[in-house]
């Protein structure tokens, strides 16, 4: 059954009547152009947002201060780009004003400018040093590049020009986070030991924390490849979030305490996994519902989840094969407590990766179009 639009318009109502009669409101004003240049008015936005926040308390909900609206300035790759960059944007990285972004139909590391000006690159569809087979998240550090080879359980190292380095075994390397210069993790959910394995570029691997007990009712005791995502807020907070359970979990780098394991009040509770038993093939189908994708840096140095899965209808991704999904892309941000602050949105659905740039720009990587979104945030915004 395809869902309809009006659904989420019944709810986001709702939702807006009740919040307009509380002094902390907000309503976006004079922002000529913003429907022409992003494809959705303001009001639709300001409704997701609403619907996002309504079931929560967040520190920062209603201070126009905090208050994030994003511009979509432009975009990389797609169809319609005859000679474009790269075809498949899985990972992104940001390394000042250099984006570095792991292609995965070509199976290459794509060094470029936010201009999509292509500076090299590295790698190609193979096992032999400096080939790729499944290739992964990406770190970087003054001296290497560190590129999750998620096939081959490695981790690959390249210069800043793409020359191959060398290579450092480990199972199922999930996620990438660069600490230092010298030193990064590496998440992975299948070591007794914990899921954050801190390296050292040149050493190997130096120590390894962060015990979890999974929500077994989400992750049916699955291993993955594609669940842990991280980040590093300075100087000793590690971020991860558990995609396959919709979870957050904070732990402190020096000494290794874990500080928080959780996730704000949603307004849809994630879908459990979904298993159907054909009698006829014998065969066991297990379908997961993943609703989270990345954790990033924000722009005032707070934990952003990207919840990239909500449905027109205000639900997250179930069983329902054919999903008609939100027109914007909702990111959650949380203080380095586990406290929820509030939700922005992004202008475009399907967001699945996103990262900032030294100039505050954001970038995002879309599902199904293989293009990565530049938006710049609009200063000078009017509040009502």
């Amino acid at each position: 059954m395809r869902c309809v639009f009006t659904g989420i318009l019944v709810i986001t109502i709702t939702l807006s009547m009740a919040c307009n009669s509380q002094t902390d409101t907000i309503v976006v004003l004079n922002q000529p152009g913003y429907e022409e240049a992003n494809g959705i008015c303001l009001d639709t936005l300001s409704k997701w947002k609403l619907y996002a926040e309504a079931s929560d308390e967040g520190l920062w909900e209603g201070q126009s201060s905090h208050y994030i609206l994003l511009n979509r300035v432009t975009s990389l790759g797609g169809e319609e780009d005859l000679n474009p960059p790269f075809y498949t944007a899985l990972n992104l990285y940001a390394k000042g004003d250099t984006i570095l972004l792991a292609d995965n139909a070509t199976q290459e590391l794509v060094c470029m400018n936010p201009h999509g000006e292509v500076f090299w690159k590295a790698g190609e569809q193979g096992e032999g040093p400096g080939h790729f087979h499944g290739i992964g998240s990406i770190a970087s550090g003054n001296y290497w590049i560190a590129v999750a080879n998620t096939g081959l359980n490695r981790i690959d190292f390249f210069t800043h020009s793409g020359e191959f380095i060398t290579t450092e075994s480990i199972d199922n390397p999930e996620d990438l986070i660069a600490l230092s210069d010298t030193t990064f993790v590496v998440l992975s959910g299948d070591h007794q030991t914990g899921i954050l394995h801190i390296f050292h570029a040149d050493s190997g691997l130096i120590r390894s924390f962060g015990q979890i007990e999974p929500d077994s009712s989400m992750t049916m005791g699955f291993h993955f490849r594609d669940n842990l995502r991280g980040v590093f807020i300075p100087p000793d907070i590690i971020a991860v979030i558990s995609r396959y359970e919709h979870r957050l979990y904070i732990f402190n780098l020096h000494t290794e305490e874990p500080i928080f394991a959780g996730v704000r009040d949603l307004p849809c509770d994630p879908s459990p996994p979904y298993r159907n038993y054909n009698e006829e093939t014998g065969q066991l189908t297990t379908i997961m519902f993943p609703s989270i994708s990345c954790v990033f840096r924000g722009p005032e140095g707070m934990i952003n989840i990207v919840v990239d899965e909500y449905m027109s209808d205000g639900s997250l991704l179930h069983s329902n094969r054919r999903n008609n999904y939100a027109p914007v892309t909702v990111i959650d941000r949380y203080d380095l407590t586990g406290a929820y602050l509030d939700s922005y949105c992004f202008p475009d659905s399907g967001i699945y990766n996103a990262r900032i740039l030294a100039d505050g720009r954001f970038l995002g990587a879309q599902q199904g179009t293989g293009k990565v979104f530049l938006y710049e945030q609009l200063e000078g915004v009017q509040y009502q």
